[in-house]
């Protein structure tokens, strides 16, 4: 009886001191993983702001320079649609918010003024922007990002904006840089927006929902980067990464269910188990 405990506790201490160091072990592995998947989708959408920043200041100086010419107007929008595939519509506004150019998929916005927020607070700010989501006019259930640059004459008067708009609800540039990624392991992603609310999110019903309750979100909307275990607002406890993009004030999170990410070390320790117990009964 003594040779027989000793061995159980033996062989239990055993199990439990290698189970628990394992645990630790991949949960930090997991945690430095996301924060550092988090960090390169985040830096790939600021590469991205960044590039179409650029496109628009260009397409901007191209404005000032087609001397209000209806065609150029028109060449300069279908080349901002169609040479990168970053906006799903394009187009071009004077200072009073008449559109004098706009994309093939919103001509029923041509000559007509914008009363969208994103357009509104384009040519109230008159400085590059990137702006918060909001519902389109044109499509009410259309949830948008509008980018825009201003133009400027050689004066310093301001003559209107160049625009693009990406909608959240539907496939764009976004969907491609967050929705393609290659962990096929039960982690998944989500994007925030200075507000805390979802701009991007596998499950598409739930973009532009208010997460602010959730921690991850508190510190990324806040600047920060890292990584955090927590259960999330649905009650499942999370291992998630985050990170920050500047441009935007928005955050990416990547984040794996606890459950699913020691599922395996579960099975492991079980084969262990099988293949060591009849050792010991011998």
């Amino acid at each position: 009886l003594l040779t027989v405990s000793t061995g159980l506790l033996i062989l239990a201490n055993t199990f439990y001191t290698s189970y628990h160091t394992q645990k630790a072990l991949l949960i930090e592995q997991t945690l430095e993983t996301n924060h550092a998947y988090a960090s390169k989708l985040a830096s790939n959408i600021e590469d991205f702001l960044v590039s179409v920043q650029h496109q628009l200041e260009f397409a901007a100086q191209d404005v000032l320079l087609s001397q209000h010419n209806p065609d150029q107007l028109a060449h300069i929008v279908k080349r901002l649609a169609e040479q990168t595939n970053s906006f799903n519509s394009v187009l071009i506004v004077e200072a009073d918010g008449t559109v004098v150019a706009v994309s093939q998929n919103l001509q029923q916005l041509m000559g007509g003024k914008l009363r969208s927020e994103g357009s509104i607070q384009a040519l109230k700010e008159r400085q590059p922007l990137i702006s918060q989501p909001f519902k389109s006019v044109a499509k009410t259930d259309r949830s948008v990002v509008f980018i825009s640059h201003p133009v400027f004459d050689a004066q310093g008067t301001y003559l209107g904006f160049v625009g693009g708009s990406i909608y959240l609800n539907e496939q764009s540039i976004l969907h491609s840089l967050l929705g393609q990624h290659y962990h096929a392991d039960g982690s998944f992603i989500y994007a925030v927006n200075r507000d805390a609310r979802l701009i991007y999110h596998q499950d598409g019903d739930r973009v532009g929902e208010l997460v602010g309750d959730n921690q991850v979100v508190k510190n990324v909307i806040a600047g920060r980067s890292g990584s955090l275990q927590l259960i999330n607002t649905v009650g499942i406890e999370m291992l998630a990464g985050y990170a920050y993009v500047p441009s935007a004030g928005w955050g990416v999170v990547t984040q794996r269910s606890l459950t699913a990410t020691l599922a395996t070390m579960n099975d492991q320790m079980l084969s262990v188990a099988k293949y060591s117990f009849p050792f010991f009964v011998l």
